[in-house]
């Protein structure tokens, strides 16, 4: 068992690893890959060898969101065989679905064993922690960046090849800290100092797309705070207000991206591009994107499909982006429109989890965790990441994990 503990801490601690490529057998792999790959096997030998006759270790696969998970997985296993990018969709498979729900399903089932959540926030947290320092020797030395035009721009990306990849990863842990520490009376101080190390170093990124969620978060928290303190009567309204309030927002992004045409430039396809600003750009990568969706709203273009069926839909802008750079519309072209449901199904139960524990600090962390991921979302690309994927299957093991909790008091 502690061997198992010390493989998922160290999956945990190095996800953003996944930019070590290398080839077993000729197969391309990453060392995520490897990681996970180990403690899932680790994890066999120890399930399997306590289950031995015991049947009631089998019900440690099972969760409230198993359906949920079994058919977003068995969707997306559709959309990479229909992908205009197959067979390559199913590496995409294998790295964004199959592996992080395998690494879900071992956390998920050492937390029941575990009971508390502690090695699996120590790690994101000291995961966290080393991103934001190298982050730092980036932006002190002026090296060590995968795209030499971020560090021109004075933005640090740490080990990525994009500055907004470090608002990804950091930001919903950061939300996890901060609901966490505001929880206790006696504060952590390793988790304070991450906390700030953290937040500067989304600073340094200088992700407009980041501080949109790292300020939905503190939303979140004062919302939070006033739930906790006011009568059943009022967190009734609340909620109904909360609902309210997120459906309007839904209604106005589909007004917005249905007359999307009526605020992209008119320039047409020129290279190079005239404009330079990214909100223009993705603005231009969104008509494109609506246009694609109305000519094929139900399958989308496949997993990994977009560049490819995106090009002869382009309007006022020439380059061939990977993803819509929208977390809705990101899930609508990869998965198809059933995905993109499932996918906010999924979401959904993990939020009603969450607030069925809502009084222990974590729980709301989840839930911040999650707005963070879809206000940063609404202009860039969460989950479709290897380490993102998996950071929020991670999420959902924790969710999973609060139905054995009492509710705090």
């Amino acid at each position: 068992m502690n061997f198992l503990k010390t493989s998922i801490g160290l999956t945990i601690i190095f996800l953003p690893l996944y930019v070590i490529r290398f080839k077993i057998f000729g197969f391309p792999s990453t060392l995520l890959e490897a990681f996970i790959l180990l403690t899932f096997l680790t994890w066999v030998i120890v399930f399997f060898r306590k289950i031995r006759g015991k049947i009631e270790y089998l019900k440690k696969i099972f969760d409230p969101i198993l359906p949920q998970t079994i058919l977003f997985s068995t969707t997306a296993l559709i959309a990479a065989i229909y992908s205009r990018d197959f067979p390559h969709s199913l590496g995409i498979y294998r790295a964004y679905i199959l592996e992080p729900i395998i690494f879900y399903l071992v956390v998920a089932s050492f937390l029941r064993k575990e009971k508390s959540p502690l090695t699996i926030l120590h790690s994101l947290v000291i995961s966290g922690l080393w991103i934001s320092l190298f982050s730092f020797w980036q932006f002190f030395s002026n090296s060590g960046s995968l795209d030499q035009q971020e560090i021109l721009q004075g933005r640090v990306s740490a080990v990525y090849n994009s500055a907004n990849a470090v608002g990804l990863y950091l930001g919903p842990i950061i939300a996890l800290v901060f609901f966490v520490l505001a929880g206790k009376e006696k504060k952590n101080v390793f988790y304070l100092i991450s906390l700030f190390l953290m937040l500067t170093a989304i600073i340094l990124s200088q992700s407009r797309g980041a501080i949109v969620g790292i300020f939905a978060i503190f939303i979140t928290f004062l919302i939070y705070q006033i739930y906790l303190r006011v009568e059943a009567t009022w967190k009734v309204m609340m909620k109904r207000i909360v609902v309210v309030s997120i459906g309007l927002i839904l209604l106005l992004g589909i007004w917005f991206f249905s007359n999307i045409s009526n605020f992209s430039p008119k320039s047409g396809l020129v290279y190079p591009r005239p404009y330079q600003d990214t909100g223009v750009i993705r603005i231009c990568l969104w008509e494109g994107t609506r246009n694609l969706l109305f000519h094929h709203p139900i399958e989308g273009a496949g997993l990994n499909g977009f560049p490819k069926l995106y090009e002869k839909y382009r309007t006022c802008d020439t380059e061939l982006f990977q993803y819509p750079h929208n977390i809705f519309l990101n899930f609508w072209t990869e998965f198809g429109i059933l995905g993109l449901a499932l996918f906010i199904w999924l979401v959904i139960s993990i939020i009603r989890i969450c607030f069925g524990k809502i009084k222990i600090p974590l729980a709301a962390g989840i839930v911040a965790a999650l707005v963070y991921i879809f206000a940063h979302g609404l202009f860039d690309v969460p989950y479709l990441k290897n380490d993102l994927s998996v950071q929020f299957w991670i999420l959902a093991a924790l969710t999973t994990n609060l139905v054995t909790l009492p509710q705090k008091r």
